[in-house]
């Protein structure tokens, strides 16, 4: 999104339904107050189906901003999380952004006669040859892993390669290599048929005075 100082916006994206998308908001759309909390209404416009709006009630910093939308005034009666990651302005290394972080993820499941969630929580690596792993435990206490590769670019966005399907994840670093975020928006399709969609977040863990 590029961002204006009346809280106007505008950008473009992709949508795991529709393809490519556009998104924007008016004067004040976007609203930033004292105590850290933030006010987004996000308009989508899609190509092959009506706009529709989402309210987000958030939190975060200058550089990075977390947000729900319980469907308290948006038009397409749905729920949904937004993540913002500021670009960042400084010069990458990839050693600086390697090592290891507190994963929280978020699993939608996403067939229409068995929609429904689940959470995990463990731990991201990320090295400075550009490899990475997940190894975490979901709320009914199964573990699972991802492995594959990451590239990562000078304006702090993240592309992700999971080993062993088609899935390509997009993320984001922000400029002090302290938070990590990823989308995996690749439909896959579990044995028992089930479409999923992930959401993580990752913090560098600070070190112990």
């Amino acid at each position: 999104l590029a961002l204006a100082a009346d809280g106007s916006f505008t950008g473009t994206g992709v949508e795991s339904e529709n393809g490519n998308i556009s998104v924007r908001g008016d004067p004040n759309d976007f609203q930033a107050f004292a105590d850290g909390r933030f006010a987004l209404e996000m308009l989508y416009d899609p190509p092959t189906r009506p706009d529709y709006q989402r309210g987000f009630v958030a939190g975060g910093t200058t550089r990075f901003v977390a947000g729900v939308d319980e469907d308290s005034g948006g038009t397409d009666g749905a729920a949904g999380t937004v993540l913002l990651m500021r670009h960042r302005t400084a010069a990458y290394a990839a050693a600086d952004l390697a090592g290891k972080y507190r994963l929280g993820m978020q699993t939608l499941f996403i067939r229409s006669d068995a929609s429904g969630s689940d959470s995990a929580l463990g731990e991201l690596e990320l090295t400075a040859t550009g490899d990475f792993r997940i190894d975490a435990t979901n709320n009914q206490g199964v573990d699972f892993s991802y492995t594959g590769t990451f590239v990562a670019a000078a304006d702090g966005t993240l592309t992700f390669t999971v080993t062993g399907t088609t899935e390509t994840w997009r993320g984001a670093f922000d400029d002090g290599y302290d938070t990590v975020v990823f989308v995996d928006p690749f439909k896959e399709v579990r044995a028992n048929l089930q479409k999923e969609l992930n959401l993580g977040v990752a913090l560098r863990p600070k070190p112990v005075p």
